[in-house]
């Protein structure tokens, strides 16, 4: 599921009026939108819809929309009403409504104010499964720099599909065991020292997070509906992403044409590039509508797709190049500036905490299950 940095781009996108025309932030015509995020596969649930409302682009920030009815449908007459398991996030029960190949489904939204938003009933297509996931060790240039980075380039084929018109969608979910640079001997606060007898309580972690990258791909103009070699995201040597073992989750949606559009229409914008001044005028269309105001602007997307998936592990074989933790050996005022906050010590010398806690980067100390 892709977070809600998607649907603050989606926002800049609508308001983008003319060619190299640069946005102007602080407009006072801003008019409030409802976002809305979703999806249901033929993979078990639960399933999450995620309803905001949009804010003030000069002032981006994440406003739940609480207290709605939302309702998933099915063509055959069934249904689900969604629990709203914390502000804005609905999901369906453990138990409830799974998805079927061959099946339609729609989304129905009733909000607090009385308005009912809905989706057209759309099917979930055959799934095509992931034939290989593969690394290549490449080097890419560095912006602003006449070097050239290493890292791996990691590239998808599929297997053949049913269908000489298959859309395809992948999303991607990286997991990375890293450490932090220096073991914890000791930390100091209020005046009063502690040891660390175990230094390898907080000294490796894992990460696992969603990556921004989306890749989308048609068999319409090809001979044989399959995609071969196709190139993906690069990760380079810059941090600690590659510094022991490098996980990929791939996850590759079947959608119909509309739905692949819409992906399509934002890929480049989620995978980087300046979102202020775009080149040309956009618009994306969300498949949400208000059932009694067809002219009300929504935001987002609720997909209907098949999905396969498939891991790889890498073992890094290149050098990680990032920037080591300073260790300060001049420690006046040490006793006092403990008064203030807790210390932490490495070796002979003090450092930040995120240089002695692998956690203050994003990661966890339990090794995952698949590891």
């Amino acid at each position: 599921m892709m977070t809600n940095k998607v649907f603050i781009l989606i926002l800049i996108l609508l308001t983008v009026a003319s060619c190299e025309e640069e946005i102007d932030l602080v407009s006072d015509k801003f008019e409030e939108s409802m976002v809305v995020e979703g999806m249901i596969t033929n993979k078990p649930g639960p399933y999450t819809v995620r309803i905001s409302k949009t804010a003030p682009v000069d002032k981006p920030e994440y406003n739940p929309y609480s207290g709605c009815i939302v309702i998933i449908r099915d063509n055959s007459g069934n249904s689900e009403n969604l629990t709203e398991v914390s502000p804005g996030v609905y999901k369906t029960s453990e138990t409830g409504m799974q998805g079927q190949t061959g099946n339609s489904y729609s989304l129905e939204i009733h909000t607090p104010e009385g308005k009912v938003y809905a989706t057209d009933y759309q099917e979930i297509k055959q799934p095509v499964a992931i034939d290989t996931v593969y690394a290549s060790v490449e080097y890419e240039d560095e912006l602003g720099s006449n070097n050239d980075v290493p890292g791996y380039r990691f590239y998808l084929s599929t297997e053949t599909a049913n269908s000489n018109d298959t859309y395809f969608v992948w999303m991607f979910e990286e997991t990375y065991e890293y450490t932090a640079d220096y073991q914890l001997a000791s930390t100091l606060y209020k005046g009063q020292w502690e040891y660390n007898f175990d230094p390898d309580t907080l000294y490796r972690c894992w990460r696992t997070r969603i990556l921004g990258n989306v890749f989308t791909e048609q068999t319409t103009n090809l001979s044989v509906p399959k995609i071969t070699d196709k190139p993906l995201f690069f990760v380079d040597n810059k941090t600690k992403r590659l510094q022991i073992r490098y996980s990929i989750q791939a996850r590759q949606y079947i959608v119909n044409r509309d739905t692949y559009l819409f992906w399509d229409n934002i890929k480049d914008r989620l995978s980087g590039g300046n979102f202020i001044q775009l080149e040309q005028p956009f618009q994306v269309e969300s498949n949400v509508y208000n059932v009694n105001n067809n002219e009300e602007s929504v935001l987002g997307y609720f997909t209907v797709a098949s999905v396969s998936e498939k891991r790889i592990f890498i073992d890094p074989s290149i050098p990680i190049n990032h920037e080591k933790c300073f260790i300060d050996t001049e420690l006046d005022y040490i006793y006092q500036m403990s008064m203030h906050e807790k210390l932490y010590f490495a070796g002979n010398g003090m450092v930040d905490k995120y240089c002695v806690d692998c956690r203050e980067k994003g990661g966890k100390t339990t090794e995952p299950d698949f590891w």
